[in-house]
């Protein structure tokens, strides 16, 4: 399915990442529209863009504050548009289970600001070299989540 092989893509990215070579490798910023067009395309198809722009932006030549800031304000971005379809949706009646995902947004909501609070603290402990590490475990563990299929 285009699931498993996005998963295996992501995977891949996941990989190189511990390969000494790999890492020494940096894309200069005339590529980052190709890289967020993309990483766009591919999360697009497969629902993971973090994923896919994560592994592109740890190429970039950013630091670890850049590179946490840019994946935050896509994901807002992103989230954005989302939430305002879903509102347009929810406001001409063509979802009726609004009542019922009050609690799981209210929870959501909760989590996203105490792990952004918690991450912002964090960040300022570690290295990119642990963040870049973090990210690649992630990635692999969203790889093989969409490999299973329990993604």
């Amino acid at each position: 399915t285009v699931k498993a092989v996005i998963g295996v893509l992501i995977m891949v990215f996941a990989l190189l990442e511990f390969w000494p070579r790999f890492q020494a490798l940096t894309f200069p910023p005339r590529w980052l529209p190709l890289g967020g067009a993309l990483s766009g395309f591919f999360g697009g198809l497969s629902g993971n863009q973090g994923a896919f722009r994560s592994a592109f932006l740890l190429k970039a030549g950013l630091s670890k504050e850049a590179f946490v800031a840019t994946g935050i304000v896509s994901a807002v971005i992103v989230d954005a548009s989302r939430l305002l379809g879903y509102g347009i949706g929810f406001m001409t009646g063509q979802f009726t289970q609004s009542g019922e995902l009050a609690t799981p947004v209210f929870v959501g909501t909760v989590c996203a600001c105490v792990g952004s609070y918690a991450g912002m603290r964090l960040l300022r402990k570690v290295t990119f070299v642990a963040v870049r590490i973090v990210v690649a475990a992630g990635m692999l563990l969203i790889g093989l989540g969409l490999i299973t299929g329990l993604l």
